[in-house]
């Protein structure tokens, strides 16, 4: 938490605009990485897959209250600290992820792709 905030603090008065800085440690991306849903990321030629990375004060569960996903279209799983959303590639733009990006809650998640998730965590783990 104060790392958090010192670097927050640093960079908005370096760059004059509010930061807002996750930090996630090693064990904290092992964890999302595996309260993935069952075969989350499988069908990388079929879905595109992101985590919504979860800044607290927020939850899962707040989020998800706010996620309207379309059906056909979307899936969302709330794990303990992320979000996964995964949407059809062939349907992408008729996905309701867009609409995430316009609640208030937006300021409170940073989104990374699948891909760059496990790769965080191959990284990590080396």
């Amino acid at each position: 938490a104060g790392l958090t905030k010192e670097i927050e603090e640093r960079l908005s008065e370096r760059f004059n605009y509010q930061s807002r800085v996750a930090i996630f440690s090693h064990h904290q991306i092992k964890e999302i990485v595996g309260q993935a849903p069952p075969d989350f990321g499988a069908e990388a030629e079929k879905y595109r897959y992101d985590v919504f990375f979860l800044i607290e004060p927020l939850t899962a569960g707040e989020l998800m209250k706010k996620v309207n996903p379309r059906v056909e279209v979307d899936r969302v799983y709330a794990g303990d600290s992320a979000v996964y959303f995964s949407r059809l590639i062939s349907k992408a733009s008729q996905s309701r992820l867009s609409k995430i990006m316009a609640i208030p809650e937006y300021k409170n998640i940073t989104i990374r792709n699948w891909n760059t998730t496990t790769r965080l965590l191959e990284l990590m783990d080396s």
